[in-house]
């Protein structure tokens, strides 16, 4: 779904929007508090698109007669087609489970359909980007599908759980459990270390209130869980690619990162060490990400809470 075009109104204070029908300054995105389409009523405060997920996915009608209505064969051949999505779905989830199990600590796997909590948060931008995501609830409660529309929490639970639930940080005792933990753990230190004002209420950011903000657009949504995806795995699986050196990129040395017992404390010099296969020569980079040099201060001192 694309973000809500901004239209700069100037309304005097206490007058409504007649776009969106909610007063907001004119600098501000437009709220929506009911769908424009379908008129259902959002749930949890309003949204910034007009539409609900449902009447944004909906199909546009190509029949002459749009007042007739579906024949019995395709209303059975869209049921079926929506049963084969949810199983060949919960397939790929059963596959990437017993891949990680073969793989022993699935955090170390450097396979597609391993677990870890970079595959795992891709795999919910890659759930978002084909089914939709929305503000304010779990889900889009008025589309009756088998995959909804869903803010990134819930679409964790889709990816981790194959299936529609609610709470999904509440599943304790389910299997996908610990992938969705260990992805929202992940991603919610990211967002704490990105975002150090916290969220629209002044407590720390969280992945719920990151989602909901007002104004939030998917575009943020999305760059934000891919950045978090991409440092998860340049920090804890590697291998960094190093300056160029003799027409090619310096492999990272074993002994990476490295920084004298002084420095540790003082937390203010930590280094990657790279060095040419060809001529050799040794270079060390400066690791100025806070989030970064801190993950790997914790697992040279092997601090719990590193990455899983």
């Amino acid at each position: 779904m694309q973000p809500t075009e901004n239209l700069s109104i100037d309304l005097p204070v206490g007058e409504d929007c007649p776009t969106c029908k909610s007063w907001h300054r004119s600098d501000e995105p437009h709220w929506y508090l009911d769908c424009r389409t379908c008129g259902g009523a959002f749930i949890f405060g309003g949204s910034a698109e007009p539409e609900c997920g449902a009447c944004a996915s909906a199909p546009e009608l190509h029949d002459d007669d749009p007042e007739e209505s579906e024949s019995d064969e395709e209303v059975a051949e869209a049921e079926s087609y929506g049963e084969r999505l949810l199983e060949n779905y919960q397939a790929a989830m059963e596959a990437r489970d017993v891949a990680g199990l073969l793989d022993g600590d699935p955090g170390d796997s450097d396979s597609e359909v391993g677990f870890s909590p970079a595959n795992t948060l891709r795999d919910m931008v890659l759930y978002t980007d084909r089914y939709g995501w929305v503000q304010g609830d779990y889900y889009d409660r008025t589309a009756v599908v088998l995959f909804p529309p869903a803010c990134i929490v819930a679409g964790l639970g889709m990816v981790c759980y194959g299936e529609r639930v609610d709470a999904p940080a509440l599943h304790f005792e389910h299997p996908g459990f610990g992938e969705f933990e260990a992805a929202m753990a992940w991603l919610e230190r990211y967002l704490v270390d990105r975002f150090p004002d916290g969220d629209d209420n002044g407590n720390p950011m969280t992945a719920y209130g990151f989602n909901d903000a007002r104004g939030r657009t998917y575009e943020e949504v999305r760059a934000v869980v891919l950045a978090a995806a991409d440092l998860w795995e340049r920090i804890y699986q590697g291998p960094v690619p190093g300056p160029e050196c003799c027409g090619m990129p310096m492999p990272e040395a074993k002994t990476s990162p490295e920084w004298s017992e002084a420095t540790i404390f003082d937390r203010s010099v930590v280094e990657r060490v790279f060095q040419c296969p060809t001529c050799r020569r040794w270079e060390y980079v400066e690791v100025t990400d806070k989030l970064e040099r801190d993950c790997l201060i914790a697992l040279a001192l092997s601090v719990p809470g590193g990455a899983e």
